[in-house]
């Protein structure tokens, strides 16, 4: 993992910030925030009743090219489905324990809602600043976001997933982030 990133760095240029975007690397953050201690850690709550549905829609085109009797309802969906729930959790309790300098959490809405304002935000909490060509193009995603309308909509259920597993499983997360139950 560390020698992965050192030659995206090398690559890429020793002045510039690596941004990974992977759920998939929600098991790692400990040993990444030991081996790059100036790391910085953005995580981005959304309700799991969609997140995880969303998650295990990712992989049904996957399934079905390479093994096409696992259905969508199927105990890989749910087994699938109970991973992301762990990463969760396990982001969760990274957030309680983690350096609040290294560390911010954006609620989804609130990101989608007011784009611009939400990622001023992160950079004010890191102490980084918006340059104004960086401005220019949050106003024009904010512009863009207010015309979106996404074409993937998911449901648990569909995955052999429900509400009630959800809140069995992350109950107190779901509180803790204010989110309905």
């Amino acid at each position: 993992n560390k020698s992965c990133l050192q030659r995206h760095l090398y690559a890429n240029g020793p002045s510039l910030t690596l941004l990974s975007k992977a759920t998939q690397s929600s098991g790692t953050v400990e040993a990444l925030s030991e081996e790059f201690p100036d790391a910085r850690f953005i995580t981005i709550v959304r309700h799991p009743y969609q997140s995880v549905a969303s998650h295990v829609s990712l992989f049904v085109p996957v399934w079905q090219a390479h093994s096409p009797e696992i259905t969508k309802d199927s105990p890989v969906s749910r087994a699938y489905a109970g991973l992301a729930v762990e990463w969760y959790k396990h982001l969760f309790q990274f957030g309680l324990k983690a350096d609040a300098a290294h560390y911010h959490c954006i609620d989804y809405r609130e990101l989608v809602r007011h784009p611009r304002e939400t990622i001023e935000h992160v950079y004010a909490h890191f102490g980084w600043n918006v340059s104004p060509a960086l401005h220019a193009k949050l106003e024009q995603a904010t512009e863009q976001q207010r015309e979106f309308q996404s074409r993937h909509e998911y449901t648990l259920e569909e995955f052999g997933l429900s509400k009630e597993w959800i809140q069995a499983e992350l109950g107190e997360i779901l509180d803790a982030y204010r989110l309905e139950r």
